[in-house]
């Protein structure tokens, strides 16, 4: 049997930190219970399980029957991630299964799709979005879904914002032909270190240089 199972998602630490959800698409099938307890005894909150079905996304992986074998020796929840055509066909079945929150997208450019999904869902599974697709579905509209969905995930929204800043920062470069007019703009270097944890990881070191 499981060691001290979290039975839900929604019973982790909701302090402000890093959580470590390592998906088990990246393990070795052929040792899976191992490769779980490794995970679970590395820090792993959680378990990420990606469904793909070959149509949605080229892959093809796992079904219900796998995850139900997972949820049968893991300790720590299963977010369970379909990447699959139809997914409200198939929440409930992973629900059944053993996942813990099922993370489903929809390739509509509008939001009808998944919130006509959550209102009809009877919620035995909390939902995750990532509403990169549909940006006008926002915290407060998804709120008003019935508490349903507990996991909003803003997936590469920064990288992305990152890259079109970098692009217009360099396109001023060339206009202005110097710095001149964006050096207010950048944050100092001291401040990406503190943002990497350096100052930290200079402490740590100071017990090993000696």
């Amino acid at each position: 049997m499981p060691r001290n199972r979290k039975n839900r998602i929604t019973e982790l630490n909701t302090d402000l930190k890093i959580k470590i959800f390592p998906s088990l698409l990246a393990s070795d099938f052929s040792n899976l219970r191992d490769e779980i307890r490794g995970a679970e005894e590395g820090g792993a909150e959680a378990l990420h399980v990606d469904v793909m079905d070959g149509h949605f996304v080229p892959n093809l992986t796992i079904g219900p029957f796998i995850v139900e074998a997972i949820k049968r020796v893991a300790a720590v929840p299963l977010n369970v991630h379909l990447m699959i055509e139809k997914p409200a066909e198939y929440v409930g079945p992973f629900a059944d299964a053993g996942a813990d929150s099922i993370l489903m997208h929809s390739k509509s450019s509008t939001p009808d799709e998944v919130v006509e999904f959550i209102n009809a869902w009877d919620g035995r599974a909390p939902i995750t979005l990532v509403p990169t697709m549909y940006p006008d579905l926002t915290e407060d509209k998804i709120s008003a879904l019935g508490g349903k969905v507990k996991i909003i995930i803003y997936a590469n929204h920064t990288f992305r914002a990152a890259v079109k800043a970098a692009e217009e920062v360099l396109a001023e470069i060339k206009r202005a032909k110097g710095i001149h007019t964006i050096n207010g703009m950048m944050v100092p270097v001291k401040h990406v270190f503190e943002l990497q944890g350096v100052p930290q990881m200079k402490e740590k070191e100071k017990k090993y240089l000696k």
